[in-house]
């Protein structure tokens, strides 16, 4: 029995017409913990590393020590390496106002994902330059609840996440 190409075409356009849609997020700046009591110039955030695991256009959601889910439909809305160092830069940036010179950060990211068990998480070590060339460095590990269990709730989390670094390199 031949099929006509018709029916072909008909097949493939029925297929295809099942999929979902992309959905879009962004992460946002979040308030300080604090207001700083001032005094100290602004940080500046020189870099941000992201493993290439995380920095991808799809949402990645931990689902073991050894395994992730990448969802093909969640998507971060630009580069997410970028989009996390602009929003952690807006962070810093609140927190203490600028002077003429500045120190400089530099934060390299083990893992920035939300996990199946309603938390996302933030971790790796920060470094920052003083004007004078001394160098202090730190690792950290934070952790955020999800408000909910779908990707806006992560997205959010890991806002509050970049919030929460930034509290902790304007307090050191």
């Amino acid at each position: 029995m031949k099929k006509s190409p018709i029916v072909a075409v008909a097949l493939l356009l029925t297929a295809c017409a099942g999929s979902p849609d992309n959905r879009y997020y962004t992460l946002s700046a979040a308030a300080p913990a604090q207001v700083s009591s001032g005094g100290r110039p602004a940080v500046h955030l020189a870099a941000l590393r992201l493993p290439e695991l995380y920095d991808r256009p799809q949402m990645v959601t931990r689902t073991g020590p050894q395994s992730v889910d990448i969802d093909e439909y969640d998507r971060w809305a630009e580069p997410l390496e970028r989009m996390a160092t602009r929003i952690l830069a807006q962070d810093l940036a609140a927190r203490r106002t600028g002077g003429a010179e500045s120190p400089s950060a530099f934060v390299l990211v083990d893992e920035f994902a939300a996990d199946r068990s309603g938390t996302a998480r933030l971790s790796g070590s920060w470094k920052i330059t003083e004007t004078d060339g001394t160098t202090r460095s730190r690792a950290f590990s934070l952790a955020e609840p999800l408000s909910g269990g779908d990707p806006a709730a992560a997205a959010a989390a890991m806002s509050a996440l970049l919030g929460k670094l930034a509290d902790e390199i304007d307090r050191n």
